[in-house]
């Protein structure tokens, strides 16, 4: 029987695990960085979201191997598996995200032989003038997924609140539902690192059919896993997994909004 090394991790357990909390410094960026665009069409919350992420997972054969990283005992101080790094703005959250939750991520999606993985915009290979700050693509560098970030302390920022409030949510969300619009992607995601929701554009049907912007619950960073199939619960590495599965899946186009629809308002209000 083989010995695994201390260290390595199965791909299931790497799912279940939870990021590690921000290493937020005491001087930081302190203005909100929600740009004035506005959405303008129909949203409705994507209720199933947990409960069909889980069903999904406890129907895929997981590979055997090991996923080795290069961590020590969780409870001393210099385990990697702490945040050794200080963050103070956007592009330090940018960097803790890709290593954190999409660099562990994209190395299932390799586990798993998907191709996918997490990149910088400018990575894609057809050119877009404005600059998402993060997508999901394919080898052939093919926009799957396209994402936003924004800091976790600013107040404006907060994903839980904007959903509550119509106006707020329409600002809130705008930029990334333009991001969706522009490429025609129909899975997107919004996140502060802490709080993620989870984002995708689906037609209303009938004869005068709308597209539909469908939010997932807020899904915090440190959300655990019930590992029940038809659970509502995930963790945040779950969620991820199981939208990329969803984006390349072939169903990656967006529903686009019929011609003459004004889909978000960019400017002031």
């Amino acid at each position: 029987m083989a010995t695994r090394r201390p260290g390595n991790r199965n791909v299931q357990k790497i799912l279940h695990e939870v990021p590690p909390p921000l290493r937020i410094g005491d001087f930081k960026t302190t203005s909100s960085a929600i740009h004035d665009i506005d959405f303008l069409g129909q949203f409705r919350e994507w209720t199933t979201f947990g409960r069909a992420a889980q069903t999904y997972l406890a129907q895929i054969e997981w590979e055997g191997r090991d996923m080795t990283l290069l961590d020590r005992v969780d409870g001393e101080l210099y385990s990697l598996k702490k945040e050794h790094v200080v963050v103070g703005n956007e592009t330090d959250l940018q960097g803790r995200f890709i290593q954190c939750i999409g660099h562990c991520v994209g190395a299932l999606f390799r586990a798993q032989q998907i191709d996918l993985q997490f990149a910088s915009a400018q990575s894609a290979q057809r050119q877009y003038s404005l600059t998402p700050d993060s997508i999901m693509m394919d080898d052939g560098a093919t926009r799957k997924v396209v994402g936003e970030l924004k800091v976790p302390w600013v107040e404006r920022h907060s994903l839980e609140e904007a959903p509550k409030h119509e106006d707020r949510f329409r600002r809130v969300f705008g930029q990334i539902a333009q991001y969706m619009g522009d490429l025609n992607l129909k899975y997107g995601f919004m996140s502060t690192y802490e709080e993620t929701v989870f984002l995708k554009l689906e037609s209303s049907g009938g004869p005068n059919s709308e597209t539909i912007l469908y939010h997932s619950p807020v899904i915090l960073r440190d959300s655990r896993s019930s590992n029940t199939p038809g659970s509502e619960s995930v963790t945040i590495r779950q969620a991820f997994f199981y939208l990329g599965c969803l984006a390349n899946s072939g169903h990656r186009h967006a529903v686009i909004p019929r011609p003459g629809t004004t889909w978000v308002k960019v400017g002031k209000t």
